[in-house]
């Protein structure tokens, strides 16, 4: 009897050490009305961007992609069903046509994005210093990284309310980003806008390579690809 209960008891543990380093485990309740509803692991409700009163999506992509995500503890998984709410900027992953959460924390991940009708493999990653409203578990995009610079793009929607002439009043997502520039050197995190006042306030030992590659290249860095070209140029010298 006392064998039996120690075999027991040490099934129990290995069942509870699986489920603590699985990452594909997580805290679902499904309701009878097939409602799916996920939680954390605090219990609390956490939205999937799909509420009836607002139109669109508070997903990053209209359907989940194959992608590679990586976790804090080191491990990778490849060809998963991933998609980031831009709602609440949590990955979400599926399953047997199921929509779940991570319960072991991400570390970044690579998921394809469309941008002007062109797909990219866009790179995610949290741990950077927090910053403004934004924490260490923030997942940012990474537009360029180099030895000097990271550039960080943080993409969000917000809920905005759409007129239409003659017609009801109707909730939409609306997608925003921001712009961020982690330095390597002293490991501060500060957002940009797109003028040249904003980036040289920002990197102020660059100020002289801000002005060489604006007069060479006749940038103002209105635009998101000339702040990446000058980040890549920073980064190169």
């Amino acid at each position: 009897m006392k064998c039996l209960l120690l075999f027991a008891m040490i099934l129990v543990q290995n069942s509870v050490v699986y489920c603590q380093n699985d990452p594909f485990v997580s805290n679902i309740n499904i309701t009878n009305n097939a409602m799916l509803e996920v939680r954390d692991i605090t219990g609390k409700k956490v939205p999937t961007g799909k509420e009836v009163a607002v139109e669109g999506s508070a997903m990053v992509n209209e359907h989940f992609e194959k992608g590679m995500v990586k976790f804090k503890n080191g491990q990778q998984f490849k060809d998963v069903l991933l998609n980031l709410s831009l709602v609440n900027n949590r990955l979400y992953f599926r399953k047997d046509s199921t929509e779940m959460i991570f319960l072991i924390p991400v570390e970044q991940f690579i998921l394809p994005l469309t941008d002007e009708g062109k797909e990219e493999a866009a790179l995610f990653r949290s741990g950077y210093p927090a910053v403004k409203d934004l924490s260490s578990n923030s997942f940012l995009e990474i537009l360029n990284e180099g030895s000097k610079l990271h550039l960080l793009k943080y993409r969000y929607k917000t809920v905005a309310e759409h007129y239409v002439y003659g017609g009801p009043e109707r909730n939409e997502y609306k997608l925003k980003s921001r712009l961020f520039i982690f330095n390597v050197g002293n490991r501060q995190m500060v957002e940009i806008g797109n003028t040249i006042k904003s980036i040289k306030k920002a990197l102020p030992e660059f100020k002289t390579a801000i002005d060489q590659f604006g007069l060479t290249n006749k940038s103002d860095f209105k635009r998101e690809d000339e702040i990446i070209s000058l980040v890549k140029y920073i980064n190169n010298l």
